[in-house]
């Protein structure tokens, strides 16, 4: 979703119908309303929910503000507001209370829509996120969140971090996106080979929910939300999908893996996070059939859709994935961006005439830019 709105901060010293005695935090900061955050709306009646994490080693490490804001009038202000369970619009917040107020100090900051608020993580005592399922559950709504920003707030004012002027940023370069991504995959016969014959697909070591934190950039999750599953197989369990020389097939589609970086590794080189694979087996049949495991240690960014092109050979699979920005079904779900598409070409034979049994790509792995 695109905020087509200019975010600057009101220089004006804002109204707070309450003393600044009864706004002072435990530590003595005033805690005065961060006004005016939002201006030159649509007027298209929704509200966002702002949030300010507090930052480690700074004098706001703990610390979670947050406010609610309407977009109401065409070109106007956004509006400090009360929202229901759901983040919708209830009535405009004529006291402030419902905005943005925080002490003084460096933040990490994001918007999302709609306005809800983040819930305890379990088993991480004192920190929140969003609930996401990698596949929607039904009637599910989806949460779109912005990327964050590392600003400082001082009195009424927010910053950018190292900007000079009164002012955030330009929102119009604001994408709230949905922190999934899509998956096909599209199975082929190569040229030399006369057929190919698939037997099933799972998607191994996937998280299938859990909370994102923007402020961290990442999911928490359970070792019980780690799981595989069974997502292609044929029609004809007898004798699997058969292609012969050039043929393709779409075999699977709108599967979804939760946005985040699965290559990212600690400082021996250990992935941080379950690291997810395709186990693809092919044969003639469900018991003469090898099994390829092929691991996706990437960064899947949000709401983008990852295409897979499997090509079996005689000698090598070969698989194309190509990476662009969903296409918008509705406002909230952004714009096509560049495409970008990279190989990886594996053998099948160890020179002996024996297949490979191929468990983990090491350079199989990459991040989109």
């Amino acid at each position: 979703m695109k905020l087509r709105h200019i975010i600057y901060v009101i220089v004006a010293v804002v109204a707070i119908s309450c003393s600044k005695e009864a706004l002072k935090d435990d530590i003595g900061h005033l805690k005065e309303l961060v006004n005016g955050i939002f201006t030159k709306g649509k007027g298209d009646g929704k509200a966002y929910r702002v949030y300010a994490n507090g930052i480690d080693g700074t004098v706001t490490v703990g610390k979670e503000y947050t406010g609610t804001y309407a977009d109401l009038t065409l070109n106007g202000e956004f509006s400090p507001c009360t929202v229901n369970a759901a983040g919708e619009f209830v009535e405009v917040d004529n006291t402030g209370a419902s905005g943005l107020r925080a002490i003084d100090g460096p933040y990490k900051m994001h918007v999302v829509y709609p306005a809800i608020a983040m819930k305890p993580i379990n088993g991480h005592n004192g920190i929140n996120g969003y609930l996401f399922n990698r596949n929607l559950a039904q009637n599910e709504q989806p949460v779109y969140i912005s990327n964050v920003i590392n600003v400082n707030v001082n009195g009424v004012y927010v910053k950018e971090e190292n900007a000079t002027g009164q002012y955030i940023y330009d929102a119009s370069e604001l994408m709230l996106k949905q922190q999934r991504s899509k998956i096909n995959i599209t199975f082929k016969c190569g040229t030399s080979i006369t057929s190919t014959t698939l037997q099933d697909i799972t998607f191994k070591n996937v998280i299938d929910k859990g909370y994102y934190r923007p402020a961290d950039g990442r999911f928490y999750y359970e070792a019980d939300d780690v799981v595989s599953v069974d997502i292609y197989n044929p029609e004809n369990a007898q004798t699997g999908l058969v292609l012969t020389t050039g043929e393709s097939m779409k075999v699977v589609e709108n599967q979804y893996i939760l946005s985040m970086d699965y290559g990212e590794k600690d400082s021996q080189g250990v992935p941080k996070w379950p690291l997810p694979s395709f186990e693809i087996k092919t044969g003639t049949s469900s018991t003469q059939s090898v099994t390829f495991t092929a691991a996706l240690g990437w960064n899947f960014l949000p709401q983008n859709t990852y295409d897979f092109t499997i090509t079996i050979n005689s000698m090598y699979v070969d698989i194309l994935i190509t990476a662009s920005a969903w296409v918008p079904n509705n406002p909230c779900e952004g714009d096509i961006s560049d495409i970008s598409s990279w190989n990886i070409t594996l053998p099948l034979e160890d020179g002996s005439e024996h297949v490979l049994e191929w468990v983990e790509i090491d350079g199989g792995t990459g991040k989109i830019e």
